[in-house]
């Protein structure tokens, strides 16, 4: 192979080295930029729910979770909460599935 030869194999392989670098940074600055992005707002949605780090939230009330918090134990009876409204009936057992149909003879 002459000189010629090798110097343009010796190029474009240069070329494609540096192509894949340049990629392969251009990719990991992106991703992480991206990731403290989104880690950023979804710190920032978390407080404005939640409150500040260390503060103690009030569990019960309306200013909390709206007018509808209740406990209830098994039987449905209201044990504790702020709603007005009473909890549902506890489930009902499923309906016995009905009859079968009777057959027809066959002509």
């Amino acid at each position: 192979m002459t000189f010629r030869g090798r110097l343009v194999i010796a190029a474009t392989v240069a070329v494609a080295i540096a192509v894949l670098l340049a990629a392969g940074g251009a990719f990991y600055f992106s991703r992480n930029a991206l990731i403290n992005s989104l880690d950023g707002q979804l710190a920032n949605t978390a407080q404005s729910i939640i409150g500040p780090p260390n503060a103690n939230p009030v569990i019960d009330g309306p200013q909390a979770y709206g007018d509808g918090l209740q406990i209830a134990d098994a039987s449905g009876s209201v044990v504790a909460g702020t709603a007005t409204s009473p909890c549902p009936s506890p489930p009902r057992s499923a309906p016995s599935p009905p009859a079968p149909l009777p057959r027809s003879s066959p002509r």
